[in-house]
């Protein structure tokens, strides 16, 4: 096979993607991939507002600014916006999981992780408890969401912060992560 045949392949299957409105995010969360991300939402949204547009999550976390954007962009879509959880959904990608405005759903295999916010602050020591002080915003913003989205508690949060903790489909739907896990074929 060509680099042709792949670049055609891409092109035909981002081209199915966009026809049915589906915007997968299958990596680190980034700000280009928030660029990516809110560009999608607004497009699909400015085509048709009653049609809802469909995520598929499947990423290891990324930079809380980045994953705030797009839970912002969510938020202020008219359209309805269902996210499905595939594979692990980890760190940033809880929050953005919960933030669905339409229905919240996984596959059966689907794992998920949650943990506080970490960074690797480095330069004066001014500017890293300034970075470090930013981080606890986003930690409180974070916790605020799963809060009001979820089933967490304040408690639950504090308890699952200080470390990596780990949900199966099962757990995820009985700590409202997701509405259902799907039913195999």
């Amino acid at each position: 096979m060509n680099d042709s045949y792949y670049s055609c392949l891409t092109q035909e299957i981002e081209k199915t993607l966009e026809d049915n409105r589906i915007i997968p995010i299958t990596e680190i969360i980034t700000p280009r991939v928030a660029h990516i991300v809110i560009a999608k939402l607004l497009a699909f949204e400015g085509r048709n507002q009653s049609r809802p547009i469909d995520i598929y999550l499947m990423t290891p976390g990324g930079d809380c600014d980045a994953g705030m954007s797009i839970i912002d962009a969510i938020s202020l879509c008219k359209c309805k916006v269902n996210i499905y959880a595939i594979g692990s959904v980890a760190s940033m990608g809880l929050p953005i999981l919960v933030s669905a405005t339409g229905t919240k759903k996984c596959y059966p295999h689907a794992r998920f992780m949650y943990h506080e916010p970490s960074t690797e602050a480095s330069g004066k020591f001014t500017d890293a408890a300034i970075r470090v002080q930013e981080l606890g915003v986003c930690k409180k913003a974070v916790a605020n969401l799963l809060i009001e989205k979820t089933k967490l508690t304040e408690k639950d949060i504090e308890d699952y912060g200080s470390r990596d903790i780990f949900f199966s489909a099962q757990e995820a739907l009985e700590k409202g992560f997701v509405d259902s896990i799907m039913d195999r074929r």
